[in-house]
């Protein structure tokens, strides 16, 4: 299915290793990370996740890129440790910089890595929600991803997966004019539906408990009808998810006997 999608919807300008872009990006256009646009779509998608769960008190966040995220979950009330992992070393230092806090740590960590990771869970413990935020997409080992997510988590704890839309509005639009679905941004592998993400976690022994949307975008011949600064935005991504452009999926991870 993965690889499917991927023939289908693939982006040529897509790279395996994508750290030395995100180190330059985040140096070099920095005010990209701090839009009003990003801040609004960070602090919907932290309290979409935080409604659904009950104060997870060790939180591990999986490509923290800027370190907002991080920030936004260690003022939550319940919450008393924050790890954020990345493995560009030039997003830590600015996530660190911009955005500390004394519950949050991070480490420049790939999460492939087996024995980095096994050094953050001895010592962190596993963790009660373990998040990702627009890395999935980025992925060509999608699943491989969930069962690292599903790995770090306690029994009955949470995995919340937030990542573009493949089937947002506009692509939707496209797909009645026969044009091909375009994707978010050339550095994706693939962008993926609820349902897929919640197929791929299935088979990771995580149980999906809940889904949300953050934004609706409409535009015509280059012309924003309703963008996320109009206040149905909102209203229309979390009333439409199927055609949000974010969706997230939150799930709980299986107890075994």
């Amino acid at each position: 299915m993965m690889s499917r999608t991927h023939r289908e919807h693939g982006n040529k300008g897509y790279i395996e290793d994508q750290r030395e872009f995100f180190d330059k990006l985040i140096t070099q256009d920095w005010d990209t990370y701090i839009t009003p646009y990003w801040d609004r779509t960070r602090k919907c998608e932290v309290d979409q996740i935080l409604r659904r769960i009950s104060s997870p008190r060790r939180v591990l966040n999986i490509g923290c890129g800027c370190g907002y995220h991080d920030l936004l979950f260690a003022q939550s009330e319940g919450v008393e440790r924050v790890i954020g992992i990345d493995y560009s070393e030039k997003s830590i230092e600015q996530a660190n910089r911009f955005y500390p806090h004394p519950k949050v740590q991070r480490f420049v960590v790939d999460c492939f890595d087996h024995e980095r990771m096994a050094e953050i869970l001895e010592r962190s413990e596993k963790f009660n929600l373990v998040a990702s935020f627009q890395v999935i997409e980025h992925l060509s080992n999608p699943q491989t991803f969930l069962d690292i997510n599903a790995d770090c988590v306690t029994d009955n704890g949470y995995v919340a997966v937030v990542t573009p839309n493949r089937l947002k509005a506009m692509n939707r639009i496209r797909k009645l004019f026969g044009k091909d679905l375009k994707f978010s941004d050339p550095l994706h592998y693939a962008e993926y539906t609820a349902k897929e993400i919640i197929r791929m976690g299935e088979r990771s022994n995580l149980h999906v408990t809940a889904r949300f949307a953050c934004h609706f975008q409409i535009s015509f011949k280059g012309i924003l009808l309703i963008g996320t600064k109009n206040p149905l935005s909102s209203i229309l991504g979390q009333l439409h998810p199927g055609m949000a452009n974010i969706i997230g999926i939150i799930f709980k991870k299986r107890y075994k006997d």
